[in-house]
């Protein structure tokens, strides 16, 4: 009865034919208990109790791979397609690290949600977080992140001059970039923004 054995990652694909009629056989490595030499001709894998019974191959039977006409390299040859994946196989150790990995993943996003909430220009300049009124007609505006210290690089500055009854608005650089000190609010170029 010819007998192909294939590999397909996780999966072992063994084909016994049987003159007209083939016995197909897709099973998981993980699924294997044992492969064994049932005696010099015959392996035997055992796939574990219930509906599934230990399959018997012919090492001579076996057409692909060629050259496993020996019972002992045919086994040796299985053995070897069920260590391939062990990597990926959902062993306890496995599952564990994936835990681990998958909680310190769950943190991150965490982690990230919240920046992008707090780092949010929608967030960030609903209100500046500081004001100074202190030159007539003027008004600089701060917008940074919560906490950012004023002598400190990360704030937007915004500068209102109010002439003749209309107010010119104008940033830093002409930009919202989060990139200036406060305390340095007076030494700044300003300019209208320009939108890309």
């Amino acid at each position: 009865m010819p007998t192909i054995i294939a590999h397909h990652g996780r999966m072992l694909h063994i084909t016994i034919e049987n003159g007209e009629k083939a016995t197909v056989y897709y099973i998981n490595k993980q699924q294997i208990r044992l492969i064994e030499n049932h005696d010099e001709e015959t392996i035997r894998i055992n796939v574990g109790n219930g509906a599934l019974k230990p399959i018997y191959i012919r090492a001579s039977d076996i057409t692909n791979p060629a050259n496993l006409t020996l019972g002992k390299n045919a086994r040796n040859y299985l053995v070897e397609l069920c260590k391939d994946d062990d990597a990926g196989l959902p062993t306890l150790d496995n599952q564990v690290g994936q835990s681990e990995t998958l909680e310190a993943m769950r943190s991150l996003l965490g982690d990230i949600k919240t920046a992008l909430v707090v780092y949010n220009p929608a967030n960030i300049f609903n209100q500046p977080l500081i004001t100074d009124n202190s030159v007539a007609g003027t008004t600089y505006s701060g917008y940074a992140v919560a906490g950012t210290a004023v002598n400190a690089t990360g704030w937007a500055i915004k500068k209102a001059v109010v002439s003749g009854g209309s107010t010119t608005i104008l940033w830093a650089y002409g930009n919202l970039n989060l990139t200036n000190v406060w305390n340095n609010r007076t030494t700044f170029t300003y300019s209208s923004v320009t939108l890309p």
